[in-house]
């Protein structure tokens, strides 16, 4: 996956809206106004229209550019160019769309909407269209809805681990239109046939199915009402749901049960009020004689809402339907909790798939295959549900393709697409990119070098030539893609390294390359090391031939570049180099590099002094790095303390022992390798055991010195 748009809607003073945009791999974030393009009735008609599948070709590719052009252009019907701000939301989402349909990347939407934006939220995003194609239709492009209730906190459900059960349920009651729930069960044995074969996926199936039967099963497999989580051995992580589906009101006659349209007053059967009766969305499950019975949200949502499942995906018409009250004055508020899959979704449900309109019966098969296969070789729910729509596109003439849509529940910074099933090699959110070359997990201050280095990189990538602000770093001239870091042993540029890679890996969709020349390592095994990060097969690498090994690199690196796929180089200790002929090679291979791919350097020196005497000059960028300050100092000799347990033992937060620190981060000058020495080996640490016990002090060896 490549970039990630997260567009929020927000509502200011006077009925006046703003859409901000934050672009993941720069970190930019620009602000303007949005000026709705609909009103409320017009977006009624609108979907009553969509939901009978009345609308032509033509007709969505005018709803798709009249959405476009308020997100993207001041040619919105009704509105005039605007300041600045609003031509850089604009120009963003410009560019990245223009870049994103040059290359065979992809872009992320994630729509969120702010408090009084929830009108927003029914709008048919997924028909966007830039004047030449439907960009969900195109395959670059993918979106999500994220909803989130503000000051709430969510873990990361997503991805899960196999082996897991799967619920497939079909309902088609005999007094409701039938349903050919056989073929899609059939495409999703199929698609999942594989995990099946290899043991990480059980499923179930319930045909016909009633809502005990629902709730029975939950019970047992899926973690509701389950209050020991071990006791789930097999946990049910996917319910499918296959059948009818409506929003509307259901008549509260007992002896009449009809479900009126969300817009009637009284029931059309028996002309009972339903003035207080809510419009919501309702499943057609069966009862014990085969016939319909309706269940509504709020039941669907008390069932889900304690089980263990994380996607539920509602083959069923009407199940994203957002509705909602309309005031005296004509303002609309809408109700998520009377939408199953927003309902289902603010009931922390990490994901939910479902229909805000009608579907035709036999395009489900289709979009069930297509889906289920991509989720089951790793890809993300948006990927997925994109290659989904590409099946769906010959079908009834395009009619129904940009129908199922995704919900996801997300906290702040996890906007970005995620998969169903994690890949055996999948590195988690925690994980570091670098750990195979001894990488921490966490890294202690450096605020201003880390802020620093993640704008020289943002720019670096952009080609872009700017300086940093700070008066001890020169300014970065354009096209240059070359970066050392620079500081003398032990002052910490390989850990500040790690912690600058990992906060920007997202930058490089490419990949990160990170190799240890420690020792010396000759370039024809750091060549070796490169190639194996490519995926190179190693039938092709020609171990005595350097030169094919060294074009073989080149011309995958050159292939990621040709489609803007932008990757990071990593040399951890080049000072370690020191024979002519490798640094020769070293630096003929570092020229030839394209400029997408940027290269870091750890080293003692600047690599350029000794570029230009190999004869291969090219531009360099240096930044120097500094003395840790002694309240970094001390912070990270409390975090390797309590890792080793040393905190317990000492008394690490006694004052006397607070001043002894203080008299070694001192002594320690600023550098961090002191630190990481003495306090992350701990075995090998002496106390100084006195009568009082919070008199004992840590023995510290430092060149001759105790203390």
């Amino acid at each position: 996956m490549g970039e990630t748009l997260h567009l929020l809607f927000r509502s200011r003073e006077n009925g006046v809206f703003e859409l901000q945009v934050k672009e993941n791999w720069s970190g930019r974030t620009v602000t303007g106004s949005f000026v709705p393009p609909y009103t409320t009735r017009q977006l009624n008609a609108q979907q009553k229209k969509l939901n009978a599948l009345n609308s032509s070709d033509h007709d969505l590719r005018e709803i798709g550019y009249r959405l476009f052009l308020a997100l993207c252009g001041s040619e919105t019907p009704g509105t005039s160019r605007r300041e600045l701000s609003e031509q850089s939301v604009q120009a963003m989402l410009r560019a990245v769309i223009q870049r994103t349909l040059q290359r065979r990347g992809t872009v992320a939407l994630t729509f969120s909407f702010g408090p009084g934006c929830d009108e927003f939220v029914r709008y048919p995003w997924e028909l966007l269209h830039n004047g030449e194609h439907f960009l969900l239709a195109s395959g670059v492009f993918t979106l999500t809805r994220a909803l989130l209730r503000p000051g709430e906190i969510v873990g990361s459900d997503l991805p899960v681990y196999p082996p897991m059960r799967m619920l497939y349920i079909s309902a088609s009651p005999k007094n409701c239109i039938p349903l050919e729930t056989e073929r899609s069960y059939e495409a999703l044995q199929r698609a999942v046939a594989g995990l099946i074969e290899d043991g990480q996926l059980l499923l179930d199936r319930i045909e016909q199915v009633t809502f005990d039967d629902l709730v029975g099963y939950l019970s047992i497999r899926g973690g509701a009402t389950t209050f020991n989580d071990n006791e789930t051995t097999l946990p049910c992580y996917v319910v499918h749901f296959d059948g009818h589906g409506a929003f509307g009101r259901l008549c509260p006659d007992d002896d009449c049960q009809t479900l009126n349209d969300a817009e009637e007053r009284t029931c059309v059967d028996c002309h009972t009020s339903l003035s207080r009766v809510r419009a919501q969305t309702y499943l057609c499950f069966c009862d014990e004689v085969g016939c319909n019975r309706y269940i509504d949200t709020q039941s669907l949502r008390e069932l889900f809402i304690s089980s263990d499942v994380r996607l539920v995906v509602l083959s069923a018409c009407e199940t994203a339907t957002v509705g909602g009250e309309t005031s005296r004055r004509q303002h609309r508020t809408i109700s998520f909790d009377t939408t199953l899959a927003t309902s289902l979704v603010m009931a922390q449900v990490p994901a939910v798939i479902a229909m805000p309109f009608s579907l035709q019966d036999d395009i489900s098969p289709t979009f069930m295959f297509h889906f289920y296969e991509a989720v089951a070789q790793g890809r993300t729910l948006e990927e997925a549900l994109s290659r989904a729509r590409h099946a769906m596109l010959p079908k009834h003439h395009h009619q129904g393709w940009f129908i199922p849509v995704l919900y996801r529940h997300v906290s702040e910074g996890q906007e970005g697409p995620v998969a169903l099933i994690a890949g055996r090699d999948a590195l988690e959110e925690h994980d570091h990119p670098l750990a195979y070359l001894g990488a921490s997990a966490t890294f202690i201050g450096r605020e201003k070098e880390l802020s620093d280095l993640s704008a020289l990189l943002t720019e670096v990538a952009r080609g872009e030539g700017h300086g940093l602000g700070a008066q001890e770093h020169g300014k970065l001239r354009p096209g240059t893609h070359h970066i050392a870091l620079t500081g003398p042993a032990g002052i910490g540029k390989s850990a500040l390294a790690y912690e600058v890679i990992r906060r920007n890996r997202a930058k490089f969709s490419g990949g990160t390359i990170g190799i240890s020349l420690q020792g010396g390592k000759l370039f024809n095994e750091a060549l070796m090391d490169i190639a194996h990060q490519l995926h190179v097969s190693t039938k092709t690498l020609h171990p005595d031939d350097r030169r094919y090994r060294q074009e073989l690199v080149l011309s995958v690196l050159r292939s990621f570049a040709t489609r803007d796929l932008l990757c990071l180089l990593f040399l951890d200790s080049f000072e370690d180099v020191k024979e002519h002929s490798e640094l020769e090679l070293w630096h003929r291979f570092l020229s030839s590099l394209p400029q997408e791919v940027v290269v870091l350097v750890s080293s003692r020196s600047n690599p350029a002094a000794i570029a230009v005497v190999e004869g291969a000059s090219y531009r360099w960028y240096e930044y120097g790095v500094g003395k840790m300050s002694d309240a970094d100092l001390l912070q990270l000799i409390a975090e390797r303390a309590a890792e080793s347990g040393l905190d317990q033992r000492i008394h690490i937060d006694d004052p006397k022992q607070q001043q002894v620190l203080r008299e070694i981060c001192t002594l320690l000058d600023g550098y961090p390798l002191g630190a990481e020495l003495i306090f992350g080996a701990a075995r090998s640490i002496c106390l100084l055991y006195t009568s009082d016990a919070a008199d004992d002090l840590l023995c510290v060896d430092l060149g001759g010195r105790r203390i």
